[in-house]
């Protein structure tokens, strides 16, 4: 919760909603001409705005899509606006499920609250304008910075049903909050939002709110595809929950086995805390719909063991040292040399790989994750300020902490630029592209880059990211 957004802020964001939707002179169209360009059963990469051509968003329709009858909706906002990530990541449980699926292709990191709540609701409108919408199934769903513009859009428009947050929870607000929602908070066990997104879970337990956490083994990241089934069965337990939907017997028979045959292995395995886990999410997931008297009573018991309460004091332990190092190595930045950091580096990178146990492990693979923001924030905001030499070290120490993100080489090829260095620049960049950089409109509009175009040297670079 790191963000202030007032309540004066969002009436002038409505207002200019407003006035856009209601501006003379917009060329309007009729949606059945649009709707010809869609396919349903594959993501539409591309679908611009009705009312305004500068915004667009991915979408995936199901093979079957019939406007007669009305479907649920998620609209989801990937951190660096590809649409189409997230859409492509929900397509196949979209289909089985009978959901469409929408992905700003505008929304991202570092855009104002105003601008983005903008953005949200020309695309919601041109989304209701051409297809067939079940409006009391409307959610949200994002990731990292688009997981706060996903509670935002849910917080202070309204008219969502739920929310599916990853690795980020909710905006700083200074009211308490009157719209209620389901919230199904997501994040990896090495995010360095881990603790943000467990505090936010316990926070919403007196709140009033229908909600669950779920964990993957992973780092700051959309979920895996393996963990999708398990986003679509919350929406749709919620919506018999709220009587959106007819309660049904058989699928929710279903569901019940699976989480009894899971919490079944579990204890198969002494897993005790893993088993308590399991439980308490069957009873989560359920309740309102069935009897979870099963799964709640055993979580109460598992909860009192002294595996769980051993696990859950170790968790306090860690999460005051993962602080207490952030801080620590917050300091450090921008005072200590780069062979510093090259001997702490190496300390963190053998504490998270050595025979500490997972959890311990997890924690340090975090305080390196949270080292990879701290210094991208730095290194992206003294480009911006023209400081060059505070940017170089920067960007070092953001490879050293990061050597497999495509973004510090980036940087360095951007940086670079700047300082005239074309050869070295051009080098920068195909480092960049081999760890995965694929953003052709960003580097083809970096004005760092300008001078470079045309040049055989820079469109061979173009012509591999193509490729």
């Amino acid at each position: 919760m790191n963000r202030k957004i007032s309540y004066a802020l969002f009436f002038c964001t409505a207002l200019l909603m407003h006035i856009a939707a209601c501006s003379p002179g917009v060329k309007h169209e009729r949606p059945e001409q649009k709707l010809t360009r869609l396919t349903p059963g594959q993501v539409n990469s591309r679908v611009t705005c009705l009312r305004d051509s500068t915004l667009s968003y991915a979408l995936f329709l199901p093979k079957n899509y019939d406007p007669s009858r009305r479907y649920p909706l998620i609209i989801a906002f990937d951190s660096h606006a590809d649409g189409k990530l997230p859409v492509n990541l929900f397509s196949a449980e979209a289909e089985g499920n009978g959901f469409i699926i929408a992905g700003s292709n505008n929304s991202k990191n570092g855009v104002s609250w105003d601008i983005t709540l903008f953005q949200y609701e020309v695309m919601r409108r041109d989304i209701l304008q051409r297809l067939s919408i079940d409006t009391a199934r409307i959610y949200t769903a994002g990731f990292s910075g688009g997981s706060r513009v996903a509670a935002s859009v849910a917080i202070f428009t309204g008219g969502i049903s739920g929310v599916i947050g990853c690795s980020a929870g909710f905006p700083q607000i200074d009211k308490p909050l009157t719209t209620k929602f389901s919230y199904l908070g997501v994040v990896g066990n090495a995010d360095f939002n881990f603790s943000e997104m467990k505090t936010l879970d316990k926070a919403l337990d007196g709140a009033g709110f229908v909600h669950h956490l779920l964990v993957f083994d992973g780092i700051h990241a959309w979920p895996p595809a393996s963990l999708i089934p398990s986003l679509f069965i919350w929406l749709q337990l919620n919506a018999m929950r709220q009587k959106l939907i007819p309660a049904d017997a058989n699928y929710i028979k279903r569901i019940k086995a699976k989480y009894s045959k899971q919490a079944d292995n579990l204890h198969l395995k002494n897993d005790i805390v893993g088993e308590y886990g399991k439980c308490l999410e069957a009873s989560q997931f359920l309740n309102g719909v069935t009897d979870v008297s099963f799964f709640s009573e055993k979580a109460i018991r598992l909860g009192n063991t002294t595996e769980v309460k051993k696990q859950a004091k170790e968790d306090d332990r860690l999460a005051q040292k993962e602080a207490q190092l952030q801080q620590y190595y917050a300091q450090a930045m921008g005072t200590q040399a780069e062979k510093w950091w090259k001997a702490e580096v190496k300390k963190l990178d053998g504490s998270a790989s050595n025979n500490l146990v997972k959890t311990e492990r997890t924690m340090y693979k975090r305080v390196l994750s949270y080292l990879s923001l701290a210094a991208y924030m730095q290194a992206s905001g003294a480009l911006k300020a023209g400081d060059q030499e505070k940017a170089g070290y920067f960007i070092k120490i953001y490879a050293l902490v990061d050597p497999t993100n495509s973004e510090a080489p980036y940087l360095e090829a951007n940086l670079l630029a700047i300082q005239g260095k074309d050869v070295e620049a051009l080098k920068s960049l195909y480092k960049a592209i081999d760890l995965g950089f694929n953003d052709l409109n960003r580097i083809e509009n970096d004005p760092a880059f300008t001078h470079l175009k045309g040049k055989p040297d820079f469109e061979n670079v173009i012509g591999q990211m193509k490729n």
